[in-house]
């Protein structure tokens, strides 16, 4: 008995966690909306349009994909690689959750070099942190090269968050290959 009521609330917990981030979700969704109704510069639509994809990126591929390829449309207009590679990001996030891990790193690739053109660094970091997480298991060593080129990146612009996950993301490559002391 203990073990279905244990079940249960794990259950209700988990549905409750899901019923609260959607209703976050939607309230971002409704937010950002709102903000492309208002006069707005075409780089800060192309924002908006990427914000609104990384909302939809882990429930609506397809959704990911129609705003991110707005924005990409828009940003090559008006010469804003750094909304390009961002929108490059948000699909290769939406194609990495659906596992078609070849495509999603296709698309990282196209972020990084974009961000690389432009000196984005923000986005050679998103871009280094998910090529790392898919070469995890597949390859460590490369994926441990991905997450310090994003650690030395984050170190120069002074990034302590990203810092902090790059190095996390650094100890569990190690951990899984057994160098318990780095």
């Amino acid at each position: 008995m203990k073990s279905n009521l244990s079940n249960t609330a794990i259950f209700v917990l988990l549905f409750l966690f899901a019923l609260n981030l959607s209703a976050q979700n939607q309230e971002e969704l409704d937010s950002l909306n709102k903000v492309l109704e208002t006069e707005i510069s075409d780089r800060e639509r192309v924002d908006v349009w990427n914000g609104i994809a990384r909302v939809y990126w882990s429930s609506d591929s397809v959704k990911t994909a129609e705003y991110a390829n707005k924005a990409i449309n828009l940003s090559e207009e008006i010469d804003y690689p750094e909304g390009i590679s961002d929108a490059y990001y948000r699909i290769g996030w939406a194609t990495m959750l659906k596992r078609n891990y070849t495509k999603a790193t296709e698309l990282y690739e196209e972020a990084l070099k974009i961000a690389q053109e432009a000196k984005y660094l923000k986005g050679e970091v998103y871009a280094y942190n998910e090529l790392g997480a898919i070469h995890f298991n597949q390859d460590p060593p490369k994926a441990l090269e991905y997450y310090l080129k994003s650690l030395k990146i984050n170190e120069e612009i002074g990034d302590k968050k990203r810092m902090a996950t790059a190095y996390h993301n650094i100890g569990l490559i190690h951990k899984t290959q057994g160098d318990y002391p780095k």
